[in-house]
């Protein structure tokens, strides 16, 4: 098990909006699984946050399957993506991560 990391970086190209992500890696199953809650502004000029949750194979290789493994929608906010927005959206997500960590792993038992 790890501890959370967190990173906040703007693109250096196209709109130059933020982007943060905090993910932890843990034991589920046998398998070291990554939780991954990131922020970022999707194409409709929404302000996103998600959960999602992919699996270790390798050194610096995580794996997920599409509609299969874990995938939830945190918070949509219609707001200015700034540096601001985004460190306290990511924030309010990451406020509960022992509630997302809880519900993974209860994802993952009715498997």
């Amino acid at each position: 098990m790890t501890a959370l990391t967190t990173y906040m970086r703007r693109k250096a190209y196209g709109d130059k909006s933020w982007t943060a992500k905090t993910t932890e890696e843990f034991e589920l199953n046998g398998r070291t699984a990554q939780l991954v809650v990131s922020t970022t502004k999707n194409d409709n000029g929404v302000l996103t946050t998600s959960a999602s949750v992919g699996f270790v194979t390798g050194p610096g290789i995580v794996t997920t399957a599409i509609f299969s493994d874990y995938f939830a929608w945190i918070e949509r906010t219609k707001t200015r993506c700034t540096e601001k927005a985004v460190s306290e959206q990511q924030a309010r997500a990451v406020a509960n991560w022992p509630i997302m960590k809880a519900a993974v792993i209860d994802f993952y038992s009715s498997k």
